[in-house]
């Protein structure tokens, strides 16, 4: 079967700015990130490049999704629900979780390309959406944010 791009994010974040978020927010890393991605990012020393490159993935994610419904990612799904993991060979991939990814296969998306790149100073995220059929929008106006 012939799978179809349906939806394409990307986003960048400024290093530096999300270390000083960080270190205002602690609490706040419980809340966007899953144990075994603040295990991974704990353990590296760049961890603040880690978390960030996480952050701008799951920011891709929620942002390809907008771009094929009309998708109101924070009133009814948990950042969480977004997890970057990595393979047995490094390749970073996404996995979503819970009742996010129950409404991802009902609009026919079967599966979600990353690729990260990080440095000092910025860290990058981009997702491509992929489906092996290609569905309407779901109602709300068809209306797109």
């Amino acid at each position: 079967m012939r799978r179809h791009i349906r939806g394409i994010g990307i986003d960048v974040v400024d290093v530096k700015r999300f270390a000083r978020f960080l270190d205002r927010n602690h609490a706040w890393l419980y809340r966007i990130f899953s144990g075994h991605e603040i295990a991974r990012c704990e353990a590296a020393r760049n961890r603040v490049e880690r978390y960030a490159v996480r952050f701008a993935a799951k920011e891709s994610v929620v942002k390809a999704l907008e771009t094929i419904s009309m998708f109101d990612f924070l009133d009814k799904y948990s950042w969480a629900d977004i997890e970057v993991q990595v393979d047995d060979l490094g390749k970073p991939q996404v996995v979503l979780h819970g009742v996010l990814r129950e409404r991802v296969r009902a609009d026919g998306i079967d599966g979600v390309e990353v690729s990260l790149s990080h440095s000092a100073t910025i860290a990058m995220a981009q997702v491509i959406l992929v489906g092996t059929e290609l569905r309407k929008p779901r109602e709300c106006g068809d209306v797109h944010r």
